[in-house]
């Protein structure tokens, strides 16, 4: 900046030497008064004026360089001023030094020239309009800064992407397919412009009148309840914002980290959100010509033909037959758990194992209080207190409110006697469960050594079960055939 500065001093050493001798020009015009005439110390009196006026002139054009396009404007924008913005400035400020030199020093008439200079300007405008209106865009955009370099903003026509750059004739957008899109600044200042710093997808779905508020907010929420945690502020919700003719229109809400996740995280909702409908076997609404509302009664819930169909949608139960099914549920019940409450705690005993229609627990591990899973609807826990009496390995507590199914072993007791398979089967289904949990933690062997692992684990559970059960050992009892 200094060096810049140094550019000032000559015009200023020449501006001041030039106002020294205008200073005393009329003592030097009475000493020469005898050998000049008139009309040369007139002469020399109008060049000395003149000469001031190119020097000052000279000066602003300097100092405008300096302080203005090389200090404030690169200070604030980043970017050296194109050079035509500042040489049009310059043949600007040479024309005023003219014009006044013209009439004030030579006192001639300026109109003529103000007529011939105005046209020219006119005409070299006209025909750099859009240039200039780029240019003047840019300076505004880059000095206002409604957005910045990486931001994702949505134009009006409803195109998005990323700003790359932004220079003085254009703005550059990277759409997400990798084209960049070249906008005008003039263009782009006249636009409106959507900026993202955090994206909101919004899921609009129509529920049927059956279902009461706290269900279906339960099932949505469940689908996107493992999405990105952004914080507290940007917590997904889910909202009724319309009454259909069919049912109730809902609208999940929730963020995203930036916008070229939204295909990938949509069709993940999308996915849970199916599935958790389908685990609690609700579909959207009905196309219907009349509309009946009526109160949603929680027992129907609780009826048995109900559970029993859940019961087959889960996987540990799929080795039941349909009358087993029917058998078991008509002594089961389901419970709506709170928000926020403990459901079983680590280290406590337990003969029972809990089924998840709805809503979202997280399973938590240690006296910490270390959250390492998350259990969304069709899931279940405590199936090894259930088949072998263990004690609670880990602590279950409800994220959102949820809608439970307790199975005890007195309710499957009298159907696991009558078909000791399925002691078999259920104990090579928990040994896979925790073989595969162990290897999310730790790395395993492969081929034969995990196959004779997971052989001798469920070995041991079996050993467990029969005897948790009471049942005679494989060799003392024949073999009933397992039917799904």
């Amino acid at each position: 900046m200094r060096t810049a500065y140094r550019k000032l001093i000559p015009p200023l050493i020449l501006l001041a030497a030039l106002a020294l001798l205008w200073h005393g020009f009329p003592q030097l015009a009475r000493s020469f008064g005898r050998t000049l005439d008139a009309g040369t110390i007139a002469g020399l009196d109008t060049g000395l004026a003149a000469l001031a006026w190119l020097t000052a002139a000279l000066l602003l054009i300097r100092l405008l360089d300096v302080a203005l396009w090389q200090g404030l404007v690169v200070r604030r924008t980043g970017i050296a001023p194109p050079r035509l913005l500042t040489n049009l400035v310059d043949v600007l400020v040479w024309l005023t030094t003219m014009v006044i030199i013209t009439s004030y020093v030579f006192n001639q008439p300026v109109t003529g020239l103000v007529t011939t200079s105005g046209v020219a300007v006119a005409t070299v405008g006209f025909a750099l309009k859009s240039l200039i209106s780029d240019m003047f865009s840019g300076i505004a955009l880059t000095l206002e800064r409604p957005f910045n370099i990486g931001d994702w903003v949505q134009i009006a026509d409803g195109t998005v992407g990323r700003v790359a750059g932004i220079s003085w004739r254009a703005t550059n957008i990277v759409l997400q397919n990798g084209v960049t899109v070249h906008i005008p600044n003039g263009r782009m200042a006249e636009l409106i412009l959507r900026v993202f710093n955090k994206w909101r997808d919004e899921l609009d779905i129509e529920l049927g009148y059956g279902m009461d508020e706290e269900q279906a907010e339960r099932i949505l929420l469940s689908a996107v309840s493992g999405l990105p945690d952004l914080g507290a502020h940007f917590r997904p919700d889910a909202r009724i914002v319309a009454f259909g003719t069919n049912g109730v229109m809902w609208q999940l809400r929730y963020w995203l980290p930036d916008y070229p996740s939204r295909s990938d995280l949509r069709a993940r909702v999308h996915h849970d959100l199916l599935r958790a409908m389908h685990v609690a076997n609700v579909t959207t609404a009905p196309i219907q010509q009349h509309i009946l509302f009526e109160r949603f009664r929680p027992e129907e819930l609780a009826r048995h033909d109900t559970i029993a169909a859940f019961l087959r949608r889960i996987d540990l139960f799929k080795l039941l037959t349909h009358d087993e099914c029917e058998e078991l549920a008509a002594g089961l019940i389901s419970r709506t758990i709170p928000a926020g409450t403990m459901v079983v705690r680590q280290g406590e005993g337990g003969e029972s194992l809990f089924l998840i229609r709805e809503g979202t627990l997280e399973v938590i591990v240690g006296t910490a209080g270390h959250v390492v899973a998350q259990l969304r609807p069709g899931s279940f826990f405590g199936e090894m207190s259930l088949l072998t009496g263990a004690p609670r390995s880990a602590s279950v507590k409800t994220q959102t409110s949820s809608v439970l199914i307790e199975v005890s072993k007195e309710r499957l007791q009298p159907i696991i006697s009558r078909r000791e398979m399925l002691a078999e089967e259920l104990s090579r289904i928990l040994a896979e469960r925790q073989q595969a949990t162990t290897r999310l933690t730790s790395a395993s062997g492969a081929g034969d050594d995990r196959a004779a692992s997971s052989r001798f684990l469920s070995g041991e559970i079996l050993a467990r079960v029969r005897s948790f059960f009471g049942l005679a050992n494989a060799q003392e009892r024949p073999r009933t055939a397992v039917s799904g």
